[in-house]
């Protein structure tokens, strides 16, 4: 699968954090896997041979694979009235379905959903492995099989090492190559918004931990079966496939003048809206990092603008969009969206539209911020809130 087609997690400073020695981080989740976690673990699962059940590698091909290619953007935070910015997160660029629009999503959800065995929380989003024992290993020692096999991989991954000298957990793909690390975490994402992880790639995981155990000289142990994993996955899927929809708002022309790009640029710019991979995204930067809220895209077959022809162009509508399971304060977000959307309107003469209304009053706007608000809190319930990290990784 070609290398654009992956979903790498955002790369937030992971080596930064002082963890302790005592400490297993998982990815780049905030969830703490102890010591006596691990210890568990590799009394069960210790060993280089045979520590899982693996299945039988088949013909089909990954999930998600077939998937078609999506409209992409990047969401994140631009208005000052967001309180306790130090949570923030960046967010992952992510698909945008029209297919689920909020619009026509209940008020109340209602869902229960419960961790498979072997995870403790619902909000535990990768599969990982310990490879311990033996003499300390560079980031060279590793990476060559890791890079060899992560490139058949279609859910994000990492590797990850406990530093001898720094004393601290480290992203091994970020090392100078210089750096001599005793333990080893390696972990897999269990699900996205193109699917849950297949038996497949499970396999072709566990072949990566067994070619590195072997060139490491140690034993290694997973986390948990391969069937809970499957079944964590599926759970995640239900969870993202009942809150991943996306928010919109079209502006049409009054007449039936088009917009010309001319004017669209304009108007971005008086409002501080940034060109972004093909759209135009309200940003907020938060610790060095650019959050966007919601952007704006051409209401075309590919959504994009055609930046390098912008003076030339035209478009027969637009199009403001967000997806509130990925952004933290979501509600506030939806109103500077709605806001930005009338002033548009009203700068390019168009008229601003809700799919489904005609127009858009004040009864849709409440409705939906009260949709907004309830299905918040029933991600806080499940443990997943919107614009954490597991949420932004999700979807």
């Amino acid at each position: 699968m070609p290398t654009s087609s992956f979903k790498k997690p955002p790369t937030y400073a992971y080596e930064e954090k002082d963890f302790g020695h005592s400490e297993i981080y998982s990815g780049y989740l905030n969830q703490k896997l102890t010591e006596p976690d691990l210890d568990d673990i590799e009394h069960q699962y210790s060993g280089a041979s045979d520590p899982v059940t693996m299945p039988a590698l088949d013909q089909q091909k990954p999930a998600g694979e077939d998937l078609p290619p999506d409209d992409r953007h990047i969401d994140a935070s631009s208005s000052p009235q967001y309180a306790k910015e130090e949570t923030q997160k960046p967010l992952i660029v992510h698909a945008v379905s029209d297919k689920t629009d909020i619009q026509l999503r209940p008020k109340t959800t209602h869902l229960n959903l419960s961790p498979s065995e072997g995870f403790e929380r619902l909000s535990q989003i990768d599969y990982w492995v310990k490879i311990t024992g033996g003499h300390g290993v560079s980031s060279n020692d590793v990476l060559g099989s890791y890079r060899d096999a992560t490139m058949r991989f279609t859910k994000s991954s990492g590797i990850h090492g406990y530093g001898l000298e720094k004393k601290k957990w480290c992203n091994l793909e970020l090392d100078m190559g210089d750096s001599i690390f005793t333990d080893l975490v390696v972990y897999i994402q269990l699900a996205d918004s193109s699917g849950p992880i297949s038996e497949q790639e499970l396999t072709r995981f566990a072949a990566l931990i067994s070619c590195l155990s072997e060139d490491t000289e140690r034993g290694f142990a997973f986390m948990t079966m391969f069937d809970n994993a499957i079944e964590q996955a599926n759970v995640l899927d239900e969870f993202i496939n009942h809150f991943n929809f996306s928010i919109r708002i079209n502006i049409y022309p009054i007449a039936d003048q088009p917009f010309n790009g001319v004017a669209v640029e304009q108007y971005a710019c008086q409002v501080g809206m940034e060109r972004n991979h093909g759209y135009y995204s309200c940003f907020k930067t938060i610790n060095n990092e650019k959050m966007v809220l919601y952007s704006l895209k051409n209401m075309s077959e590919t959504g994009c603008f055609d930046f390098e022809n912008f003076d030339q162009s035209t478009m027969h509508g637009l199009t403001f969009f967000m997806k509130p399971a990925a952004v933290q304060q979501a509600g506030a977000v939806f109103s500077d969206m709605v806001d930005a959307s009338k002033a548009c309107a009203s700068s390019m003469q168009g008229i601003a539209k809700w799919p489904g209304y005609n127009i858009p009053s004040e009864e849709p706007i409440s409705e939906i911020r009260e949709s907004i608000e309830n299905i918040e809190t029933d991600m806080e319930r499940l443990g997943i809130p919107m614009g954490s990290d597991e949420a932004i990784r999700l979807f």
